[in-house]
């Protein structure tokens, strides 16, 4: 089964962004096999994404819906930008975005690292869960790998 995994990057190589200070997602498909690949980039900011619009006004949110600043439903805005996605993966993830991604079945992931490895880890994560195996070798996996 294919899923789609959205990063908040500003590079493609490093995951250097929080979720309320990214302005757009990078898209990695995942196929069945757990190869992944480039899909497209998702900007927003403009404050009618999705359909979605702020009616507080560019001028409150200080960089559009997309910024949080004062503006109660900007993470729904994002988080409807990547509602087709399995997991998202920032630097930070506030608790109120949590819950919401909870509500919508993504996944969420706090990392600060380069995004090769990070995809690395979380499609062999997600090929062991949907593939019913152990996730206790991971860890022990990579230790090894490391030395």
């Amino acid at each position: 089964m294919a899923y789609k995994i959205a990063i908040a990057s500003t590079d493609r190589i490093h995951i250097d962004r929080t979720f309320r200070e990214a302005d757009s997602f990078i898209i990695y498909e995942v196929n069945s096999d757990g190869k992944y690949e480039f899909l497209e980039e998702r900007r927003f900011g403009d404050g009618s994404e999705n359909g979605v619009s702020c009616d507080k006004g560019r001028d409150r949110c200080k960089s559009g819906c997309g910024s949080g600043n004062e503006c109660n439903d900007s993470h729904f805005t994002k988080v409807s930008l990547i509602s087709d996605c399995r997991c998202l993966i920032c630097s930070h993830i506030g608790m109120k975005v949590h819950k919401h991604l909870e509500r919508q079945a993504i996944a969420a992931f706090e990392v600060d690292s380069g995004t090769e490895d990070v995809l690395d880890r979380i499609t062999e994560y997600f090929y062991k869960v949907d593939n019913h195996q152990s996730l206790q070798g991971i860890a022990k996996k990579r230790l090894k790998e490391k030395q």
